[in-house]
């Protein structure tokens, strides 16, 4: 009996591992075609992914689903651009929801190695905005979709990069490690998270506040769903050394209004952990460094942010005779007083308050005081500040840890200050502002390993006044290169503390500038995520550096020689502005490849996600070989340039975009010019020698162009060239016709050819005769001269040649006679494709347009709004005054 029932639940048992083993294969089409359902029902991106998993005993007794390799990549006008590559998506899902159907139950979301890339526009387009309006979205299914319910999520070595240009922020997040569990399916959710994050950077305006900082966090937060409302519960924040504690609450509103009570604090009281997030500290032997002193740090956020009305706020920090000193060095940097507050009653951010009463510190032996006080910062900025140190750099080394090879010296001084309202700056009225000093540098040398040239300002000199900045000399070297500099700023504290134009002027001279040692792969390159094998991603991507908005400024240079990769510049000179997020080049005029250079033109970044280009060139009697050689963007346009000896010259227009490689992009420039060839030669051009041999001519492979000159094209990628003719010995040609960027081409060539030199190629002429028949020409009486037409098409390293006899040649020229559909299709075609990129161009240049009138007329109602706070503070004062005099009548004592 006993043995029976073994025998039985064996069975059982087998029975059941068996169906277990087998309910993965049984759902996987159902789960696979769900999620495929709902990704293209709710998404604009294209998201793909190579690998897909089910199995029951991976996460016993849930179902775990795993997708592999996943991309997400962006539709327009992120074309092409990866959002996410991610490694492995696990979904572990609860059994028995996915059999009844109603209601899936995730128990956890898990992404490993996820890549993410956030882009956001200067006009506010984002690439993660990938939801189809919901209008757009067809939800009709062939059943009821079931609800699905999550209890948890996890994110295993993230790399994540948020580059906001509309809003000027920049993050970067290394080996990101996330959890976060809570019953969603509430409408109370208490959510436990943990964060570790192993190199941390966030930047805005310019400004580093963050630089690969560690961070490591443990939130506990209550979810008020309904109510939109998040409670901090118990939680700890730790950056680098420095640990924060929150507390209170945030609730969303509506119309993107907030309700808030937050608060947060320093809970360690040390100067060392405030110290940790210096990036030059913390990166050399951080726990050895000794430290006295203490930290207070504190603030705190109450009330609503509704539109512009803000809610009370403050940040206050404090550091009380501090000091830190490295174990090995003689002296630290000691006497360290920091007291400094950001303060806002709230409503309008023009009543903040930035006040840094003291900003001490005595580095080895030299002392350094700052102070800075700013009020009604929106309106009318009021300043006091100060600044006064002497810094002799050659005893940095007795209290800072120079790295192997790392040099410094030379003397820093400062005495600067300046105390008033801006607006007697604007108005003109220097007496009410009171601005002076000085800063200089004498003797500085600087070289590191990490630095690509060392350093050298034998005298830098800068003078303050009301009125301007004087830069009186700068007299300096970085490697080869040498600087000699005067100027000015005429608009430096409005530009600091206003955000106003920085305007200004400068005039260089230099004996050499060698670009080469200022070029590092770091210094073009930028943080990218591309989708490759296994979900990685690697950094690829370079872009061309955006230029400041707030620049006015005029560039005056002179320089004998200019070295940038294997060119060598001489002679050249010019002005260059800097205004509107555009470089502006005017009368640019330099020797280059033994020929002369002059250029006109723009460098803007105004409105656009990449650099634009709109030159104007002029190149005279280059060699066309050294040019191949040196500019690839001639082996582009002109790839048999390799094969022709001699000069050229040319005068160009264009228009376009720059690449990843910050070279001109091809496909988007619009241009046209003309090009001379003088004294050329080609030789061993495959399509001339296969012609050679069609018609029998040895001296076709080598061609002599004595001079000629034609006007070339150039749209979205496919050159146009104009007819153009020259004679050799006694054949007269003519040329026209295009190429694209892959080398493909269709061209027409007319040839004037002397019946005596076809006795090799007697026959192809008979067959051409046979084929189409010509009134008053026959194989027994040819004309002296005979006229072809030849096509060619296809690769020009495997041409294809059409020959046809078009009859009587030599009467006129080619050129006058050229009357075909080669000619007329090739300029049918560039026609409609500048036709086309004219519109795409007119088109942004609109949208640019309606941009800045959009911001041109918010910043009026900004400024009528503060001309109008001013009239009624004025009016409110006045009255004010006049009840006190009446108060002063009637009480006069």
């Amino acid at each position: 009996m006993l043995r029976k029932v073994l025998l039985g639940l064996l069975v059982v048992i087998v029975l059941l591992v068996g169906a277990l083993a087998a309910i993965p294969f049984l759902f996987k089409d159902e789960l696979l075609a769900f999620a495929k359902t709902q990704i293209n029902t709710y998404l604009t991106a294209k998201v793909d992914f190579n690998e897909f998993d089910v199995s029951i005993f991976k996460d016993f007794p849930n179902i775990s689903l795993s997708l592999g390799d996943v991309s997400v990549i962006n539709g327009a006008p992120f074309e092409g651009d990866t959002l996410a590559g991610i490694k492995d998506v696990t979904v572990s899902l609860d059994v028995m929801s996915v059999i009844k159907g109603e209601q899936y139950v995730i128990r956890n979301v898990a992404l490993t190695e996820p890549r993410i890339k956030v882009k956001v526009l200067k006009d506010g387009t984002a690439n993660y905005d990938i939801m189809k309006p919901s209008d757009t979205v067809d939800t009709t299914t062939s059943g009821a979709t079931p609800a699905i319910e999550i209890n948890g999520y996890s994110i295993t070595k993230g790399y994540i990069v948020y580059d906001d240009r509309a809003g000027d922020m920049y993050a970067e997040i290394v080996d990101l490690d996330h959890t976060g569990k809570g019953d969603f399916a509430q409408e109370i959710v208490d959510l436990a998270t943990t964060t570790s994050i192993k190199s941390l950077t966030v930047k805005t305006g310019g400004v580093a506040y963050l630089s690969k900082a560690e961070l490591e966090a443990k939130l506990d937060l209550n979810l008020d769903l309904p109510n939109s409302k998040y409670t901090f519960k118990e939680n700890t924040v730790r950056l680098n050394q420095l640990e924060l504690a929150f507390n209170g609450w945030l609730q969303l509103l509506e119309n993107d209004a907030m309700d808030m009570d937050l608060s947060f604090a320093a809970k360690k009281t040390e100067f060392k952990n405030i110290l940790s997030l210096l990036p030059a500290i913390y990166a050399k032997d951080f726990e050895s460094v000794k430290t006295t002193g203490s930290l207070a740090l504190d603030g705190y956020a109450k009330g609503k942010l509704v539109g512009e009305t803000y809610p009370a706020f403050a940040l206050n920090l404090k550091v009380g005779n501090a000091s830190f000193q490295y174990p090995d060095l003689p002296v630290g940097v000691s006497a360290i007083n920091i007291d400094a507050s950001v303060k806002g009653p709230g409503g309008d951010l023009d009543r903040i308050v930035i006040d840094v009463p003291k900003f001490d510190f005595v580095a080895g032996a030299d002392p350094f005081k700052m102070k800075i006080n700013v009020r009604t910062p929106i309106s009318d900025p009021n300043i006091d500040a100060s600044l006064k140190g002497k810094i002799n750099l050659d005893n940095v080394k007795n209290f800072y840890p120079m790295a192997q090879g790392e040099t410094l010296s030379g003397l820093l001084d400062m005495d600067v200050s300046a105390k008033g309202k801006l607006s007697a700056i604007e108005q003109e009225q220097y007496q009410n502002f009171d601005a002076k000093g000085i800063v200089a540098i004498t003797n500085l040398r600087y070289a590191s390993p990490d630095v690509p040239q060392p350093v050298s300002i034998d005298a830098l000199n800068m003078t303050f006044s009301p009125q301007v900045v004087t830069l009186d000399k700068l007299v300096a070297k970085i490697g080869r290169s040498d600087f000699d500099v005067v100027g000015r700023l005429d608009n430096l504290l409005n530009y600091l503390f206003a955000g106003d134009v920085l305007k200004g002027s400068m005039t260089l001279n230099s004996k050499l500038i060698d670009l080469n040692e200022f070029m590092t792969e770091e210094s073009t390159t930028t943080a990218s995520t591309t989708a490759t094998e296994g979900g990685s991603a690697t950094t690829v991507e370079t872009s061309g550096a955006d230029v400041p908005a707030n620049i006015d400024f005029t560039f005056v240079a002179n320089m004998a020689r200019v070295i940038y990769d294997n060119i060598e510049i001489k002679g050249a000179s010019g002005k260059i502005t800097v205004k509107n997020e555009t470089i502006t080049i005017t009368d640019l005029k330099a020797n280059i490849l033994d020929g002369d250079l002059a250029l006109d033109g723009t460098y803007s970044t105004f409105q656009t996600e990449r650099p634009a280009l709109d030159f104007k060139l002029k190149f005279a009697n280059v060699d066309i070989q050294q040019a191949f050689k040196t500019f690839n963007t001639v082996e582009k346009i002109m790839p048999i340039a390799d094969q022709i000896s001699g000069k050229f010259t040319t005068a160009f227009d264009m228009k376009g975009f720059l690449g990843d490689d910050l070279s001109p992009d091809l496909n988007t420039l619009l241009g046209e010019g003309t090009v001379e060839l003088n004294n050329a030669k080609l030789t061993g051009n495959k399509v001339m020698n296969n012609l050679a041999d069609k018609f029998k001519l040895p001296q076709l492979k080598s061609i002599d162009i004595p001079k000629s000159w034609t006007i070339v094209k150039l749209v979205n990628g496919k050159i146009f060239v104009e007819p153009f003719e020259f004679k050799m010995q006694d054949i007269a040609m003519n040329i026209s016709g295009s190429h694209s960027l892959l080398n493909v081409m269709d061209y027409g060539i007319l040839m004037d050819v002397p019946s005596n030199k076809m006795g090799p190629a007697k026959g192809m002429v008979d067959g051409l005769l046979a084929q189409s028949p010509l009134p008053g020409i026959t194989p027994s009486s040819l004309p002296d001269v005979l006229r072809f037409k030849v096509g060619l098409t296809g690769d020009m390293a495997n041409p294809k040649i059409d020959v046809k006899l078009l009859g009587k040649g030599g009467s006129s020229s080619p050129v006058k006679d050229l009357v075909n559909d080669q000619v007329d299709k090739a300029k049918e075609e560039f026609n409609k494709q500048k036709e086309d990129a004219l519109k795409q161009a007119n088109d942004a240049k609109l949208k640019a347009e309606a941009e800045a009138k959009k911001q041109a007329e918010e910043a009026k109602r900004k400024a009528e709004e503060a001309a109008n706070k001013a009239v009624d503070d004025a009016k409110k004062k006045a009255k004010e005054e006049a009840d006190k005099i009446k108060n002063q009548i009637k009480k006069p004592w």
